[in-house]
């Protein structure tokens, strides 16, 4: 009976940590000003962004053609609403919300 029990007790504190909903919080956003540029080679270029205080970081890759877009704008000035990467560790890795040129073409 007493195994049973400590069974049961286990089986339930497993479900009810487990199953807890965990607070997902998001970073906050930031806008950076910078050029974009691609670094690499085919098959796998990275895209990083030199801000105007000269910190350089990377940008986040994905397979959507917003980040196609931002490999065509390689060299232009632009003006990028973006979060820092989800890793704590990771400082300098960015992922894009949006973007505007920050001059004219």
């Amino acid at each position: 009976m007493l195994r049973l029990l400590a069974f049961g007790y286990l089986l339930f504190l497993s479900f009810s940590q487990g199953c807890s909903p965990q607070k997902y919080v998001l970073a906050p956003q930031r806008v950076l000003s910078g050029i974009v540029y691609v670094v690499g080679n085919e098959p796998f270029p990275r895209l990083l962004l030199e801000s105007e205080s000269g910190c350089t970081y990377t940008i986040l890759a994905d397979t959507s053609s917003f980040y196609r877009k931002l490999k065509s704008l390689q060299g232009r000035k632009l003006r990028l609403v973006v979060r820092p990467n989800e890793a704590p560790a990771d400082t300098s890795t960015i992922r894009i919300e949006r973007y505007e040129l920050a001059e004219l073409p």
